[in-house]
């Protein structure tokens, strides 16, 4: 006895007038390899990255693994030894998530006085001098990973032990999906008159992180807001620009 397999895979069957039926073949749906992310899915990342949160309102962050610097360096002692950059020319970095440099141009690296080899996947911190308030870079820090851009008068470590002023704007670097993926910074010559205001100041914050931290270094910061009737970013963006 025929079986039902047998029956509907053969080539033709008979009709009642004795014509024969062409065979319809069904085929198979072709297979896809592109893999669709169910709704709800959570998003598979390379290992070593995760987003975190660091504020309620803030923006998420991509964090990468550390990346690993080609080279050991270590902060030199500094010295007294001032250099300078023209006015017309624009110092830039940029950074991961974490704050390791990724790219630096050509002034960032003379201006650093150290190699790009030597530069790239260092903290940037790797020129901070000790001179600068914590208050001022936390501020910086508390601004851009909340996704907002940020102006301050910072003094740069170079190798040598020498220093070097700058006029900083910070802002954040977004993927697609709006996450902070990293930090791109462009440093102008500051205004010589605005830094005989900033100098003194700076020299009043560390005293007071000398004695009671950034909790009493903010007090000073609070007080000079208070008494020019402005923010921070208005005050900033006053001494650079209308002295």
């Amino acid at each position: 006895m025929a079986t039902m397999r047998s029956i509907t895979s053969s080539s033709c069957a008979k009709t009642d007038s004795g014509k024969k039926k062409e065979e319809v073949k069904k085929t198979a749906p072709k297979k896809t390899s592109k893999k669709w992310k169910k709704r709800g899915e959570k998003e598979e990342l390379p290992e070593g990255y995760y987003y975190q949160q660091l504020h309620d309102n803030g923006p998420k962050i991509l964090f990468g693994p550390p990346p690993k610097a080609s080279v050991q360096i270590w902060k030199p002692r500094p010295n007294n030894i001032e250099k300078v950059f023209p006015g017309d020319e624009i110092i830039v970095s940029k950074t991961d998530a974490r704050g390791n440099i990724t790219y630096g141009n050509s002034l960032f690296i003379k201006m650093a006085g150290y190699t790009e080899e030597e530069l790239l996947g260092q903290p940037h911190n790797i020129i901070r001098h000790p001179d600068m308030p914590k208050l001022i870079f936390k501020a910086l820090w508390d601004t851009v990973t909340q996704g907002k851009e940020i102006n301050a008068y910072v003094i740069n470590l170079a190798k040598d032990g020498g220093y070097y002023w700058v006029f900083a704007n910070v802002t954040p670097s977004f993927d697609k999906d709006n996450n902070i993926i990293g930090y791109h910074s462009t440093r102008r010559k500051p205004n010589s008159r605005a830094l005989e205001i900033i100098k003194p100041f700076y020299q009043t914050l560390k005293q007071a992180e000398a004695i009671g931290g950034v909790h009493e270094s903010t007090k000073e910061l609070v007080k000079l807001l208070e008494s020019q009737g402005m923010s921070y970013d208005q005050l900033i963006l006053h001494l650079q620009y209308n002295l």
